[in-house]
């Protein structure tokens, strides 16, 4: 869809079979629309409008019919001095309704945010505005996943001309008090200069800014209302960034994100996560002169990440299709997507299509019945893979808790393959659940001999509210193996546990299983030969950093709490590591080590570990006596390649309530 301009209106375009977009009957909406936004208002299943209108100083819903049509429903006064610049859906009151946040500028240049809040029928309710200076970007999150598990949004905002952003952190009934200031490396004044995501795949809300400095910058989370340190990512000498989206463009399971560029020549700048919060160059995306805002969805129906620009300098949208592979090409599973005929936000045991259902499994439609308590449908693109619904655990009483989703795949047509070693499956999915519920989904692989015996697994998850840090989302898992010999099924199952044994919380989608013959047969082989088996991959090893980090998680602590660290493991593979701390005590004039009980560990890939050091007697009565005490943490770590490596971290810890 795109806004009338000068014309009263929002043109939607719907698309045909054949891939094209299509013009339908321009939406009221009032003069000079500028902003819009896209939520499910009344929680009907369709998607319904919200269109800002400065010249009015108003903003317009519109609720969506399901065919493309809309019909009027409420209009926002934002103020009669005050000019709306920008909009943000989120849950702002923790009801699980869409609310809006609407920034407006007064004409004597001051501005504010005006906070409605949804009733659940596409009207809305004010609550009292919220002062703030000159506004750009602005979204809604949860920045507070570890510190705050609520079902609240906060908001993010950049302030115009100044090289900066903050966080406004909601306190219940549509209330805000200010968070954190940092800086952003340049300035985002323009309304999308701001995006969310989640780069480093560890389930809290990260940060991307379209800055007026030729890069982008990205922080990354911490899950309590800050963000780490500022990385940026360079875009192109003269680059002017106007706008930013996220999604996932080359199907890695990682979030990207594309950047456009009006410096002229209409450019869109693409960037591909590594899914550990760094970023690689794509190739450049031309598009018409100008390209002012951009939006990210699966335009023709593919799978594909698709972007769309709004091109100021040709007063056109540019549409370009993603061309790489779909991130379900080559599933051996029938439906991955867990997709179903009719849309509904009920939780009801319904079939779907592929899928042996056991208990009150489910399919769910993102959004519903809210973004609180399922994956908002915003982020569906992220998970979703074109689709609008997801696997659910469902009702579990009759079942003791237990749901499940079964599909097997026939595999003997690669029985030569299997047998000689030379097949390797693979699976991943998205596992999640919603916000601090224990409601866990787990994904399994059971490689089948042709009288249904049980010769192997790949196991994925469960993924915890730890894991998540709380917030409703999902997360993505895989793993792969050789198949064993024999192999003539596989059969997948994804498994619901609920914690209260009444309606799960636990959700699943984009179940991918893969079968990858290396080196591929040529033909039958000599009954009386074996094939050498294939030589065994490279081991895996640091690169210049070790990309494992030591940190403690409290500084403080009492008199008898045990010293809590976390190791983080940034590498795709696995990471030995021995943990060593050293503190030193003060006995009879003399300075003494006191070393502390060493812990051999296993870091899982792109994973933490959290580890608790007990202290010695001798340095716990130091800590009484002089309120601190300083230690070294070392880790001694071996990669897969049997390198060695040292990370140190110096830590002052403090006898908490001393100053």
């Amino acid at each position: 869809m795109v806004l009338g301009g000068d014309v009263p209106g929002v043109q939607i375009r719907l698309q045909s079979p054949d891939g094209d977009l299509l013009p339908e009957p321009l939406v009221p909406v009032g003069p000079g629309p500028e902003r819009l936004a896209v939520a499910d208002f009344n929680r009907d299943g369709n998607d319904d409008l919200a269109v800002t209108n400065p010249n009015k100083h108003t903003v317009t819903v519109r609720l969506g019919v399901g065919n493309g049509t809309f019909v009027e429903a409420n209009t926002i006064d934002v103020g009669l001095d005050y000019t709306p610049t920008n909009i943000a859906v989120g849950d702002l009151d923790g009801d699980g309704r869409d609310d809006l946040a609407i920034p407006a500028t007064f004409k004597l240049g001051s501005s504010l945010i005006r906070i409605s809040l949804g009733v659940g029928d596409g009207t809305f309710t004010s609550q009292p505005a919220i002062g703030a200076a000159r506004l750009g970007g602005i979204v809604a999150a949860d920045l507070r996943s570890d510190a705050d598990p609520d079902t609240l949004d906060d908001l993010l905002v950049t302030a115009g001309a100044s090289a900066a952003a903050g966080s406004l952190l909601g306190t219940g009934g549509g209330g805000f008090a200010l968070g954190a200031e940092f800086p952003i490396g340049g300035t985002a004044g323009g309304p999308r200069s701001l995006a969310i995501a989640d780069f480093d795949a560890d389930g809290r809300s990260d940060m991307v800014a379209a800055t007026a400095a030729d890069s982008a910058t990205v922080r990354l989370g911490r899950g309590d209302g800050t963000f780490g340190p500022l990385t940026p990512v360079p875009l192109a000498g003269g680059a002017m960034p106007r706008a930013v989206a996220v999604g996932d463009f080359d199907s890695d399971g990682h979030e990207d994100f594309a950047v456009t560029d009006d410096a002229g020549g209409g450019t869109v700048r693409v960037r591909l996560g590594d899914g550990a919060g760094g970023f690689r160059s794509a190739s450049d995306v031309r598009v018409s002169e100008g390209p002012a805002d951009i939006a990210v969805g699966d335009f023709d129906d593919d799978g594909n990440e698709d972007i769309a620009t709004a091109n100021t300098a040709s007063n056109r949208v540019s549409v370009r299709l993603g061309t790489g592979a779909a991130p379900l090409a080559g599933n051996l599973l029938v439906n991955g997507g867990f997709e179903g005929p009719t849309p509904s936000g009920k939780v009801r045991p319904i079939g779907i299509t592929g899928w042996e259902l056991g208990g009150g499994a489910t399919w769910l439609r993102y959004g519903a019945p809210s973004h609180s308590f399922t994956p908002s449908a915003l982020a569906s693109p992220r998970f979703a893979t074109g689709g609008t619904r997801m696997l659910s655990g469902g009702f579990s009483t009759p079942t003791d808790g237990v749901t499940t989703a079964t599909q097997t795949a026939d595999v003997s047509s690669s029985a030569t393959a299997i047998d000689h070693g030379w097949a390797v499956a693979a699976l991943s999915a998205y596992l999640g659940g919603n916000l601090a519920y224990t409601d866990a989904m787990s994904a399994r692989a059971d490689f089948l001999d042709a009288g249904g015996a049980v010769l192997g697994q790949i196991v994925l998850g469960p993924v915890t509210p730890a894991d998540r840090h709380n917030v409703t989302t999902l997360l993505r898992r895989q793993g792969s193996d050789t198949v064993p010999a024999g192999t003539r099924g596989i059969r997948v199952t994804l498994t619901s546990i609920d914690a209260d044994k009444t309606c799960s919380g636990a959700v699943a989608d984009s179940v991918k299983l893969t079968l990858r013959v290396t080196p591929p047969p040529t033909g039958e082989p000599d009954p009386g030969t074996t094939p050498p088996p294939p030589p065994p991959p490279p081991a895996k090893a640091f690169g210049a950093r070790t990309r494992v980090t030591v940190a403690p998680l409290r500084t403080r602590i009492g008199a008898r709490d045990a010293v809590r660290v976390r190791i983080r493991n940034g590498n795709d593979f696995v990471v030995r590591a021995r943990l060593r701390a050293t503190g030193t005590v003060r006995a009879g004039g003399r300075v003494e080590p006191a070393p502390l009980r060493s812990r051999r560990l296993r870091l899982l890939p792109l994973a933490r570990r959290d580890v608790a050091l007990v202290l010695p007697a001798a340095l716990r009565a130091d800590l009484r006596r002089r309120h601190r005490v300083r230690l070294v943490v070392a880790a001694d770590l071996r990669d897969p390649a049997a390198n060695s490596r040292r990370v140190t971290k110096h830590i002052t810890v403090r006898l908490e309530d001393s100053r």
